[in-house]
Protein backbone atom coordinates (compact mmCIF):
# COMPACT_ATOMS: atom_id res chain seq x y z
CA UNK A 1 0.00 0.00 0.00
CA UNK A 2 1.16 3.56 -0.51
CA UNK A 3 1.49 5.38 2.79
CA UNK A 4 3.57 8.32 3.86
CA UNK A 5 7.23 7.83 3.01
CA UNK A 6 9.08 5.66 5.51
CA UNK A 7 12.17 7.75 4.81
CA UNK A 8 10.24 10.88 5.79
CA UNK A 9 9.11 9.34 9.08
CA UNK A 10 12.63 8.09 9.76
CA UNK A 11 13.85 11.66 9.28
CA UNK A 12 11.26 12.85 11.79
CA UNK A 13 12.50 10.34 14.35
CA UNK A 14 16.17 11.14 13.81
CA UNK A 15 15.56 14.88 13.91
CA UNK A 16 13.98 14.52 17.34
CA UNK A 17 17.18 13.20 18.98
CA UNK A 18 17.91 14.99 21.19
CA UNK A 19 14.69 17.02 21.37
CA UNK A 20 12.85 18.92 24.09
CA UNK A 21 9.21 18.55 25.06
CA UNK A 22 8.12 21.35 27.34
CA UNK A 23 5.76 20.44 30.16
CA UNK A 24 4.88 23.53 32.19
CA UNK A 25 8.09 25.12 33.41
CA UNK A 26 10.16 21.98 32.87
CA UNK A 27 11.82 20.57 29.79
CA UNK A 28 12.32 16.83 29.46
CA UNK A 29 14.86 15.27 27.10
CA UNK A 30 13.22 12.79 24.74
CA UNK A 31 14.90 9.40 24.89
CA UNK A 32 14.27 5.77 24.14
CA UNK A 33 14.24 3.64 21.03
CA UNK A 34 11.28 1.62 19.76
CA UNK A 35 10.19 -0.27 16.68
CA UNK A 36 7.06 0.14 14.58
CA UNK A 37 5.49 -1.34 11.48
CA UNK A 38 3.70 1.60 9.86
CA UNK A 39 1.82 -0.47 7.29
CA UNK A 40 0.57 -2.85 9.99
CA UNK A 41 -0.48 0.12 12.13
CA UNK A 42 -2.70 1.38 9.31
CA UNK A 43 -4.14 -2.05 8.52
CA UNK A 44 -5.06 -2.55 12.18
CA UNK A 45 -6.88 0.79 12.38
CA UNK A 46 -10.64 0.51 12.86
CA UNK A 47 -11.41 2.80 9.92
CA UNK A 48 -9.18 0.78 7.61
CA UNK A 49 -10.69 -2.57 8.63
CA UNK A 50 -14.21 -1.16 8.22
CA UNK A 51 -13.35 0.12 4.75
CA UNK A 52 -11.93 -3.26 3.71
CA UNK A 53 -15.12 -4.95 4.91
CA UNK A 54 -17.17 -2.46 2.88
CA UNK A 55 -15.09 -3.18 -0.20
CA UNK A 56 -15.61 -6.92 0.23
CA UNK A 57 -19.37 -6.34 0.28
CA UNK A 58 -19.73 -3.57 -2.30
CA UNK A 59 -17.34 -5.10 -4.83
CA UNK A 60 -18.17 -8.75 -4.16
CA UNK A 61 -19.17 -9.46 -7.76
CA UNK A 62 -15.94 -7.97 -9.16
CA UNK A 63 -13.79 -9.73 -6.55
CA UNK A 64 -15.46 -13.09 -7.22
CA UNK A 65 -15.04 -12.62 -10.96
CA UNK A 66 -11.37 -11.72 -10.54
CA UNK A 67 -10.63 -14.68 -8.26
CA UNK A 68 -12.49 -17.11 -10.50
CA UNK A 69 -10.75 -15.95 -13.65
CA UNK A 70 -7.38 -15.84 -11.91
CA UNK A 71 -7.80 -19.48 -10.82
CA UNK A 72 -8.72 -20.57 -14.35
CA UNK A 73 -5.78 -18.76 -15.93
CA UNK A 74 -3.34 -20.16 -13.38
CA UNK A 75 -4.61 -23.67 -14.06
CA UNK A 76 -4.27 -23.22 -17.82
CA UNK A 77 -0.75 -21.83 -17.50
CA UNK A 78 0.27 -24.58 -15.10
CA UNK A 79 -0.92 -27.22 -17.57
CA UNK A 80 1.11 -25.62 -20.37
CA UNK A 81 4.24 -25.40 -18.22
CA UNK A 82 3.98 -29.00 -17.01
CA UNK A 83 3.68 -30.20 -20.61
CA UNK A 84 6.69 -28.12 -21.57
CA UNK A 85 8.74 -29.60 -18.75
CA UNK A 86 7.68 -33.15 -19.61
CA UNK A 87 8.49 -32.67 -23.30
CA UNK A 88 11.84 -31.13 -22.45
CA UNK A 89 12.71 -34.04 -20.17
CA UNK A 90 11.77 -36.55 -22.87
CA UNK A 91 13.73 -34.77 -25.62
CA UNK A 92 15.71 -31.59 -24.79
CA UNK A 93 16.39 -31.12 -28.52
CA UNK A 94 12.71 -31.13 -29.47
CA UNK A 95 12.24 -28.13 -31.82
CA UNK A 96 8.64 -27.76 -30.61
CA UNK A 97 9.90 -26.57 -27.22
CA UNK A 98 10.66 -23.12 -28.59
CA UNK A 99 7.10 -22.75 -29.85
CA UNK A 100 5.71 -24.00 -26.53
CA UNK A 101 7.82 -21.52 -24.57
CA UNK A 102 6.61 -18.65 -26.77
CA UNK A 103 3.00 -19.78 -26.30
CA UNK A 104 3.45 -19.83 -22.52
CA UNK A 105 4.89 -16.31 -22.51
CA UNK A 106 2.09 -15.02 -24.73
CA UNK A 107 -0.53 -16.69 -22.53
CA UNK A 108 1.00 -15.20 -19.39
CA UNK A 109 1.11 -11.70 -20.88
CA UNK A 110 -2.51 -11.94 -21.99
CA UNK A 111 -3.51 -13.23 -18.54
CA UNK A 112 -1.81 -10.30 -16.84
CA UNK A 113 -3.58 -7.80 -19.12
CA UNK A 114 -6.95 -9.44 -18.47
CA UNK A 115 -6.43 -9.61 -14.71
CA UNK A 116 -5.29 -6.00 -14.56
CA UNK A 117 -8.47 -4.95 -16.35
CA UNK A 118 -10.64 -6.98 -13.99
CA UNK A 119 -8.75 -5.88 -10.89
CA UNK A 120 -8.50 -2.15 -11.63
CA UNK A 121 -11.81 -1.13 -9.95
CA UNK A 122 -10.83 -2.98 -6.77
CA UNK A 123 -7.26 -1.70 -6.78
CA UNK A 124 -8.48 1.86 -7.35
CA UNK A 125 -10.80 1.92 -4.35
CA UNK A 126 -8.14 0.29 -2.15
CA UNK A 127 -5.63 2.95 -3.23
CA UNK A 128 -8.18 5.64 -2.39
CA UNK A 129 -8.62 4.21 1.12
CA UNK A 130 -4.83 4.03 1.58
CA UNK A 131 -4.34 7.63 0.52
CA UNK A 132 -6.83 8.91 3.07
CA UNK A 133 -4.31 7.89 5.73
CA UNK A 134 -1.51 9.89 4.07
CA UNK A 135 -0.23 12.74 6.20
CA UNK A 136 -2.29 11.62 9.18
CA UNK A 137 0.07 8.69 9.71
CA UNK A 138 2.94 11.12 10.22
CA UNK A 139 0.88 12.99 12.82
CA UNK A 140 -0.01 9.74 14.57
CA UNK A 141 3.64 8.70 14.74
CA UNK A 142 4.66 12.03 16.24
CA UNK A 143 1.87 11.85 18.85
CA UNK A 144 2.71 8.28 19.84
CA UNK A 145 6.41 9.11 20.18
CA UNK A 146 5.61 12.11 22.39
CA UNK A 147 3.33 10.12 24.69
CA UNK A 148 5.88 7.34 25.22
CA UNK A 149 8.90 9.66 25.33
CA UNK A 150 10.49 7.93 22.34
CA UNK A 151 13.29 9.63 20.48
CA UNK A 152 13.81 7.15 17.66
CA UNK A 153 11.70 4.56 15.85
CA UNK A 154 13.35 1.84 13.80
CA UNK A 155 11.90 -0.73 11.45
CA UNK A 156 11.61 -4.19 13.08
CA UNK A 157 13.93 -5.62 10.41
CA UNK A 158 16.70 -3.25 11.55
CA UNK A 159 16.68 -4.61 15.11
CA UNK A 160 18.66 -7.60 16.38
CA UNK A 161 17.19 -7.54 19.88
CA UNK A 162 14.93 -5.21 21.84
CA UNK A 163 13.10 -5.40 25.15
CA UNK A 164 9.48 -6.64 25.08
CA UNK A 165 6.88 -3.90 24.92
CA UNK A 166 8.97 -1.61 22.72
CA UNK A 167 6.81 -2.09 19.63
CA UNK A 168 5.02 1.20 18.97
CA UNK A 169 2.69 -0.21 16.31
CA UNK A 170 -0.35 -0.51 18.64
CA UNK A 171 0.18 3.05 19.91
CA UNK A 172 0.30 4.39 16.36
CA UNK A 173 -2.88 2.47 15.53
CA UNK A 174 -4.55 3.98 18.62
CA UNK A 175 -3.64 7.47 17.40
CA UNK A 176 -5.06 6.68 13.97
CA UNK A 177 -8.27 5.43 15.59
CA UNK A 178 -8.57 8.71 17.47
CA UNK A 179 -7.95 10.94 14.44
CA UNK A 180 -9.55 8.93 11.62
CA UNK A 181 -12.93 7.57 12.76
CA UNK A 182 -13.89 6.53 9.24
CA UNK A 183 -12.83 6.72 5.60
CA UNK A 184 -14.83 6.63 2.39
CA UNK A 185 -14.78 4.00 -0.35
CA UNK A 186 -16.70 6.30 -2.73
CA UNK A 187 -13.92 7.28 -5.12
CA UNK A 188 -14.47 10.64 -6.85
CA UNK A 189 -14.66 10.26 -10.63
CA UNK A 190 -11.68 12.59 -11.17
CA UNK A 191 -9.46 11.15 -8.44
CA UNK A 192 -6.13 9.57 -9.34
CA UNK A 193 -3.68 7.78 -7.01
CA UNK A 194 -1.20 10.31 -5.63
CA UNK A 195 -3.59 13.23 -5.95
CA UNK A 196 -3.64 15.57 -2.97
CA UNK A 197 -6.79 15.18 -0.91
CA UNK A 198 -7.21 18.90 -0.30
CA UNK A 199 -6.44 21.04 -3.30
CA UNK A 200 -3.33 20.72 -5.38
CA UNK A 201 -2.98 19.47 -8.90
CA UNK A 202 -3.40 15.77 -9.57
CA UNK A 203 -0.24 13.81 -10.33
CA UNK A 204 -0.07 11.39 -13.26
CA UNK A 205 -0.36 7.83 -11.97
CA UNK A 206 0.22 4.41 -13.43
CA UNK A 207 -2.66 1.97 -13.62
CA UNK A 208 -2.82 -0.39 -10.64
CA UNK A 209 -1.06 -3.66 -11.32
CA UNK A 210 -2.97 -6.89 -10.96
CA UNK A 211 -1.33 -9.95 -9.40
CA UNK A 212 0.21 -12.23 -11.99
CA UNK A 213 -0.42 -15.98 -11.92
CA UNK A 214 2.27 -17.84 -10.04
CA UNK A 215 3.63 -20.55 -12.31
CA UNK A 216 7.12 -21.98 -12.80
CA UNK A 217 8.94 -20.24 -15.63
CA UNK A 218 10.02 -22.41 -18.56
CA UNK A 219 13.73 -22.92 -18.97
CA UNK A 220 15.35 -20.98 -21.82
CA UNK A 221 15.69 -23.00 -25.02
CA UNK A 222 19.38 -23.29 -25.70
CA UNK A 223 19.22 -25.07 -29.01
Amino acid sequence: MRIVSKAAIAAIALASVPALITTGAQAQVVQGVATANYEAAVKQANAYKAAMAQIQTTYKAQIDQFNSRNGILQSELRTMVLKYQADEKANPANPALKTQAAAIQAKEQAANVELQRLGTPIARVQAYVDEQFDGKLETAVRAAMKKKNIGMILAPTAIIAIAPGNDMTPEITAELNATIPSVSINVPATWQPGQAQQGGAPRPAAAPAAPAPTVPAPKPQGR
